[in-house]
């Protein structure tokens, strides 16, 4: 089994060759509408503690999503935000270039692991406002699935038996929604596994998750795989 962990809205930088063309007010920059709060550095801890235990590829990406966003398909309508919907085709070039190196690496990676006869699961790593449109979200630990997909539902139900959280399936976005994981289901209808983790950022600290809630978090999503891997191996001896 391989792993694949990625964070497709880890941060909120803007490389000094867009910023003649951009007016983003700080206030949206630094807002969950520019990038995932606390995500990037709990994936990097996530990494940390995976890697001695599995196959693993990591990739992150530090741009903000209001230039092109990681998780969108290109012929989604917000690929590009309304900040950056009317840069130069070169500047755009620019920025699909980058978004296309990403997708491609983490997909060269998916096949290569299925081509070696092995099965691969992904874990997107997100995190959402915990207020939206006035409404308080109850969802602490997302965890974003394809219900039609077995192995996926098997691995999704271990992960909210372990997970010490308030865990709710597809919320507080759906699984099949446009988005990488989706994408990669597509192309790899067997032996992909992808699964987003979507953590509530009613969490947050100062811009972080707490240590002890990251740490915790972690050790029961390392729990959770290594409980899915010993059955699936089980599974293969029967």
């Amino acid at each position: 089994m391989n792993l694949v962990i990625t964070c497709e809205h880890g941060g909120n930088h803007i490389p000094k060759i867009f910023e003649p063309y951009l007016r983003i007010p700080s206030e949206i920059l630094n807002s969950h509408l520019g990038y995932d709060l606390g995500a990037l550095d709990f994936s990097k801890l996530l990494y940390q503690y995976l890697k001695p235990n599995f196959n693993l590829f990591y990739l992150t990406n530090e741009q903000t999503r209001l230039l092109i966003d990681y998780n969108r398909s290109l012929n989604h309508p917000h690929l590009f935000s309304k900040y950056s919907k009317s840069l130069p085709p070169e500047h755009k070039k620019i920025l699909l270039d980058n978004y296309h190196d990403f997708r491609t690496k983490v997909m060269n990676y998916v096949k290569k692991s299925i081509d070696s006869h092995h099965q691969v699961i992904h874990l997107s790593i997100h995190s959402f406002t915990p207020i939206w449109k006035g409404k308080e979200r109850k969802t602490e630990i997302g965890i974003l699935f394809d219900p039609k997909k077995n192995e996926e539902l098997q691995l999704a139900l271990i992960f909210r038996k372990n997970i010490p959280f308030l865990c709710h399936f597809n919320l507080p976005y759906r699984g099949i929604s446009d988005g990488h994981t989706q994408s990669l289901r597509n192309l790899f209808s067997k032996k992909y596994l992808g699964i987003e983790i979507e953590i509530n950022q009613k969490f947050i600290r100062k811009s972080y998750f707490p240590k002890e809630f990251k740490e915790n978090l972690i050790e029961s999503i390392l729990k959770s795989l290594k409980i899915y891997h010993s059955q699936e191996n089980k599974n293969e001896n029967v």
